[in-house]
């Protein structure tokens, strides 16, 4: 057995190899990192930077092989998945068939469309048999479309996926059992894949064990990784229709505030698509004031000071130490 388990990490180092040799690679490419400067080679190491969304050449998506449990088909937990959407046909079918192929035997699936002109009503109409509601409507935007498909699914267990993300294969069986398995658990995240226009991976957010102190001056949470509890968000409100940019920060650090446990897990949960039109690549002044509101609202060094650089240092230190270990196959 131990030899089997050693065998199975040596057989890891090529692809860890060539995970870190393209990254590398691509960053003295373009300029970000210098060759034979040892600091820049660790930075290119470790923890993929928030803001960053490519970190070497396009290639072939891998996905993690994740724990399915212990817990049997009768005793998951049901799930609830909401995708708003809007004019996102070109990726929108890749989104549903994230989810549908879970198989994931008590699922409930809700498609929020926010009266799309692109044919993104077709795609929806070839899935409908898979769908527990879908409507195609004007609406007040992304958060008011998940409101709406919540009040239409009653899984015990909740996530939102945007039009143009996609779940890792596996995900909501490893998301189910972990939830059975921790009844003390009310939400959970893991680490990031970054792909682009056309699916094909372009880089990995690496994240730390959650770090409650750092989630208040910044969001590092990869929102398609993340899964919650109905009865902790019902606590709270849900997640607030009247936020356009941050209202998964806004819904996560409610959800820390009223006392919810947080978990992330060591595993790649889902794939963030990084694409020129989409709300986080490009900016709005109405995003930036929300972000200032809400590191207002929750305690969050909104000058950008002393006290956010120290909580951005420590969480890039606690990533470092995480991504370390992942490199010689430790998942902590």
């Amino acid at each position: 057995m131990i030899l089997e388990k050693i065998s199975a990490r040596i057989a890891r180092w090529p692809q860890l190899y060539l995970f870190h040799h393209r990254r590398i690679r691509y960053r003295i490419k373009t300029g970000k990192i210098r060759p034979f400067d040892p600091v820049y080679y660790l930075q290119a190491l470790h923890w993929m930077q928030l803001g960053k969304y490519q970190h070497y050449a396009p290639r072939k998506v891998t996905f993690d092989k994740l724990p399915s449990g212990k817990s049997s088909c009768a005793s998951l937990p049901s799930i609830s998945i909401v995708t708003p959407s809007y004019n996102q046909g070109a990726y929108l079918e890749q989104t549903i068939k994230s989810v549908c192929n879970q198989n994931y035997p008590r699922l409930s699936y809700a498609v929020v469309d926010g009266g799309s002109s692109d044919g993104s009503c077709d795609v929806i109409n070839r899935y409908r048999a898979f769908l527990s509601y879908t409507v195609s409507e004007k609406d007040r935007g992304q958060s008011d479309a998940i409101a709406k498909g919540m009040r239409h699914v009653s899984g015990e267990i909740q996530a939102y996926l945007n039009s143009d993300d996609l779940l890792a294969p596996g995900v909501l069986r490893f998301v189910g059992s972990y939830f059975a398995e921790h009844p003390d658990v009310d939400v959970v995240y893991g680490h990031r894949i970054i792909v682009n226009h056309n699916a094909e991976e372009i880089g990995r957010w690496i994240l730390p064990r959650h770090y409650p102190e750092s989630i208040i001056h910044f969001d590092f949470v990869p929102q398609e990784t993340m899964f919650w509890r109905k009865s902790i968000a019902e606590r709270i409100g849900g997640i607030n229709p009247d936020l356009h940019y941050v209202m998964d920060w806004d819904f996560l650090l409610r959800l820390q505030n009223a006392g919810g446990t947080i978990r992330r897990l060591p595993y790649f949960m889902g794939c963030f698509r990084a694409h020129e039109v989409q709300k986080s690549q490009s900016g709005s002044e109405v995003g930036k004031q929300e972000i200032l509101d809400v590191m207002k609202m929750f305690g969050g060094d909104w000058h950008f000071g002393a006290e956010f650089m120290r909580a951005e240092q420590e969480l890039k230190r606690r990533a470092l130490w995480t991504s370390i270990q992942m490199v010689f196959g430790i998942r902590s």
